[in-house]
């Protein structure tokens, strides 16, 4: 259970278990479908899952929820194509 004591402790905890399962999701992703991305969007997307891993490296909580949030939203498309090609 949660206590006032160690909830930071356990708000970097779920949050760097989120940067990591995003971190694989998207690299799979991107072996999956990522040739079908421009250039532009695959090198954004690079420099996302950077500034996440990054974040994890420093251990910085803020850094990682911001840097995971840009990486949610530089994703849609990744997603998009990823989704379709279970059905194509």
């Amino acid at each position: 259970m949660a206590t006032p004591e160690n909830q930071p402790a356990n708000d970097w905890l779920r949050q760097k278990q989120k940067g990591e399962t995003m971190l694989t999701a998207t690299n799979k992703a991107l072996r999956k479908v990522g040739h079908l991305l421009s250039r532009e969007e695959f090198k954004e997307i690079e420099k996302l899952t950077g500034d996440v891993a990054v974040a994890l490296e420093k251990e910085s909580l803020n850094e990682l929820i911001a840097a995971i949030s840009a990486l949610d939203e530089g994703t849609i498309h990744l997603a998009d194509l990823l989704i379709y090609s279970h059905f194509s």
